[in-house]
């Protein structure tokens, strides 16, 4: 008998299953709630830091200055580039590399046909050039757009 009345105090005395449950959620929630409340804080105050030093950036005047000299360098720098670019020597320059580019389209596409019928005679995709290194090469199919 002593051991039923032992267990039935203990049982009494102790929260039902659902009641701790419940006891641990609302512990839980409290704790979120003042764990989120403690961030939000926090992060108003970096918030806060933040803005100070933009506000002492943008009052300091020898930081002014020196980033309106940095802009007036940028804008002489840019208005240099665009005279050099207008200077004939560069255009000279520029017209020889335009003819220099067309003339490696024009070697690029007969170097193609070539070996293509090369591919076509020999079935491999490489050949050895005139100084003995062996060169591989890939064909590839271009869909061109419809005739009118």
């Amino acid at each position: 008998m002593n051991n039923d009345l032992i267990s039935t105090n203990m049982t009494d005395a102790q929260p039902a299953p659902q009641q701790i449950q419940a006891d641990e959620l609302q512990q839980l929630e409290a704790l979120i709630n003042r764990k989120t409340s403690q961030l939000d804080e926090l992060k108003e105050k970096v918030r806060n830091f933040l803005e100070q030093i933009k506000n002492i950036s943008d009052n300091d005047e020898q930081l002014n200055q020196a980033t309106e000299a940095a802009q007036e360098a940028v804008n002489a720098i840019t208005k240099r580039k665009g005279e050099v670019r207008n200077l004939p020597e560069t255009k000279a320059v520029k017209n020889q590399m335009a003819e220099i580019q067309t003339e490696i389209k024009e070697l690029e596409e007969s170097l193609n046909t070539h070996l293509v019928n090369l591919y076509q005679l020999t079935g491999t995709k490489e050949f050895k050039t005139m100084a003995g290194e062996t060169r591989e090469f890939k064909l590839v199919a271009k869909l061109l757009p419809k005739k009118s």
